[in-house]
C-alpha cells in the first residue's frame, strides 16, 4: 500500500465519519432514538477496534453508514406511504364534502318548491272555502316539515360505504 492510498484510506474515514455523525445528528433530530442507540453502538464497538486495527475500523464504519442509508431509505418510504395515504384520505373527505353539500342544497331545494307549491295550493283551498283539501294540504305541509333532511344523511352514510351504491343528483 503506498502512501497516495493511505491518504485516500484516511479522507474515506473521515468522510464516513462526517456521514456516520450527519446521520446520528439527524436520527436525534428526527425522534428516532432507536436508530440514533443503533448508531451510538456500532461508533462505541469501532472505538475500540480503530487502535488494533484500522481496516476493521473501516469497515465497521462503512457497515454503519450502509445500514444507515437503508434505514433512510426505509423511513423515506414510509414517509411516502404516509403521505399518499394522507392524500387518499383528503381525497375521500373533500368528495364526502361536495356529496354531503349536494344533497342537503337539492334537499332543501325541493322541500322550499313543494312547500311552496303547497302553501300557494292552501291559499287557493281557503280563498274558496274548501275545508277538505285545506286539511289534506296542512296534514301534508305537516308532514314535510316533521322530516328532516339531516335524518337522511344517517342513511346517506351507510348507502354510501356501499361500494354498489350510485347517487343520482
Amino acid at each position: 500500500m503506498n502512501r497516495f492510498d493511505v491518504k485516500w484510506d484516511l479522507d474515506e474515514l473521515l468522510r464516513l465519519g462526517r456521514e456516520a455523525g450527519d446521520a446520528l445528528h439527524a436520527e436525534i433530530q428526527g425522534g428516532r432514538v432507536q436508530q440514533a442507540a443503533s448508531l451510538l453502538k456500532t461508533a462505541a464497538s469501532a472505538k475500540g477496534a480503530i487502535s488494533s486495527n484500522p481496516l476493521l475500523s473501516l469497515q465497521m464504519i462503512t457497515q454503519a453508514a450502509v445500514e444507515m442509508h437503508r434505514t433512510a431509505d426505509e423511513e423515506a418510504t414510509k414517509r411516502a406511504e404516509i403521505d399518499a395515504n394522507r392524500t387518499a384520505a383528503l381525497a375521500r373527505i373533500e368528495a364526502t364534502r361536495y356529496l354531503i353539500e349536494q344533497y342537503m342544497s337539492r334537499t332543501f331545494d325541493e322541500r322550499k318548491s313543494t312547500l311552496d307549491r303547497l302553501f300557494d295550493a292552501l291559499g287557493t283551498a281557503q280563498e274558496q272555502g274548501d275545508n277538505d283539501t285545506t286539511g289534506a294540504l296542512l296534514h301534508n305541509i305537516v308532514e314535510i316539515v316533521k322530516s328532516s333532511p339531516f335524518k337522511d344523511l344517517a342513511e346517506l352514510k351507510k348507502n354510501y360505504a356501499d361500494p354498489e351504491f350510485t347517487l343520482e343528483i
